[in-house]
């Protein structure tokens, strides 16, 4: 008899918002097949959308992570799997635990599964 494999997510795509003033919107699309993350940040005051992604993230039974880095810039993020919260540690020069506490920022996401609205 074959091992068993288990069941992967279908692609997923999760529309993030914070709580005003920073309500910042993100859409997050998820790959569990491909292990892979997609960040999608909109406009929002002076600051331009931007993407970062594909990037390997880590599908646990309670957690999906992932971590990325633009140039002087690290970005580790956990999404929790029941509660649909993101949150994004953000830091400067080196990775968020090793940063200097002026360095480093986090920001916390709601999230629901992103549907078509029309």
């Amino acid at each position: 008899m074959a091992p068993c494999q288990p069941a992967l997510a279908a692609p997923t795509t999760l529309v993030c918002t914070r709580p005003p003033p920073n309500d910042r919107k993100i859409t997050i699309d998820l790959d569990e097949a491909k292990g892979t993350a997609i960040v999608n940040y909109a406009a929002w005051d002076a600051m331009p959308a931007f993407s970062f992604g594909p990037v390997a993230a880590t599908f646990g039974s309670k957690t999906v992570a992932f971590n990325s880095k633009i140039g002087a810039r690290y970005e580790q993020s956990t999404i929790d799997r029941m509660t649909l919260d993101f949150a994004a540690y953000f830091s400067e020069n080196s990775p968020f635990d090793q940063a200097a506490q002026r360095d480093r920022v986090i920001y916390e996401y709601s999230c629901q599964v992103g549907k078509a609205q029309f």
